[in-house]
């Protein structure tokens, strides 16, 4: 069965960077929100021996992730997932930010680690940009001018997990130090 791995932001920016480091053996996903853009990476890392499939797919929307996840589980055993699907204040507003840096963290993890066998390993990786929440969504009223400054544990407590946890079973509870659906 072929490894597939999974680059979310693929197309852009640290996703992008990321292909460059992975092991061309392995079958390459990449996606994000326009395909025009995914398919000009995945050409390029063809050009250097990746083989690289584009897929679109809006990480703040739970559906859309768990459409990539059933696509990458079919071409092969997903062994790795690098989660870089993200935008800055330059990029969004607050809002959009927090749907995508926070809930689509949370959905990648949840939905892929759904298909990951034991042994596998989600990396989450993320700009300053998911430190810096709105005042309004701010735990405690911790602020500074019109930003949230949380520090990491925080940050964990509401949405995220650990980077580059190896999942040990399927559902693995270790995942999210918090229950429910977002």
């Amino acid at each position: 069965m072929e490894r597939v791995v999974i680059v979310t932001g693929g197309g852009s920016g640290m996703g992008k960077a990321a292909i460059s480091f992975l092991d061309p053996a392995k079958r390459i996903v990449i996606s994000g929100r326009h395909l025009d853009k995914l398919q000009k990476t995945a050409d390029e890392m063809a050009e250097k021996g990746h083989s690289v499939v584009p897929f679109v797919c809006d990480t703040s929307d739970r559906e859309s992730v768990k459409e990539l996840a059933a696509f990458a589980a079919g071409l092969g055993e997903i062994t790795n997932v690098i989660q870089c699907a993200g935008v800055s204040p330059a990029m969004a507003e607050p809002e959009q930010i927090v749907r995508i840096n926070a809930l689509g963290t949370v959905y990648v993890n949840q939905e892929l680690s759904r298909v990951m066998k034991p042994g596998s390993v989600i990396c989450d990786v993320a700009s300053n940009s998911a430190y810096q929440l709105p005042r309004s969504s701010c735990p405690r009223g911790l602020s500074a001018g019109g930003l949230c400054l949380c520090d990491f544990q925080e940050l964990c407590d509401l949405v995220c997990v650990p980077v580059c946890l190896p999942i040990r079973s399927e559902g693995d509870p270790r995942l999210f130090r918090k229950s429910g659906t977002y």
